[in-house]
């Protein structure tokens, strides 16, 4: 169904991105599967998770997962866009695609911090642009 569904928008000129969380090793199977069937693959970055030496997001559950000062997960967004790289918890550094940024919406705060993200890209030299441009 999924691959129909894909080839009539192919058909019908509709571009499909897929984005999925970004993975350092060859084990992220969704984006192979993505770029298998011809999607363009964009990495998802998450602005407040800290990360693990794998490149994966320390679990939500552990202490010190979420990135709750402002000023710091701009600084780490900002670092994973200019150079493609982040500061994992225990220290290493991890290198990472970054084509998306995800802000999780659970708290009361995020308009206001993806504002200043918002500000901070282009103060920074960065581009936003939409997953098409």
């Amino acid at each position: 169904m999924k691959d129909a569904f894909i080839e009539n928008c192919k058909a019908s000129g509709i571009e499909i991105a897929y984005t999925g969380e970004c993975m350092t090793t060859d084990t992220d199977y969704s984006s192979q599967a993505a770029q298998a069937m011809g999607l363009r693959v964009c990495s998802e970055v998450f602005a407040d998770r800290a990360y693990r030496a794998d490149g994966t997001p320390v679990p939500r559950g552990l202490p010190g997962a979420m990135i709750k000062n402002e000023e710091d997960a701009i600084a780490r967004v900002v670092q994973m866009a200019e150079q493609g790289t982040v500061c994992a918890a225990d220290g290493s550094t991890v290198t990472l695609q970054a084509d998306s940024v995800y802000v999780h919406a659970d708290g009361c705060k995020e308009l206001c911090f993806v504002k200043q993200l918002s500000a901070a890209l282009p103060a920074a030299g960065i581009e936003i642009k939409a997953h098409s441009a």
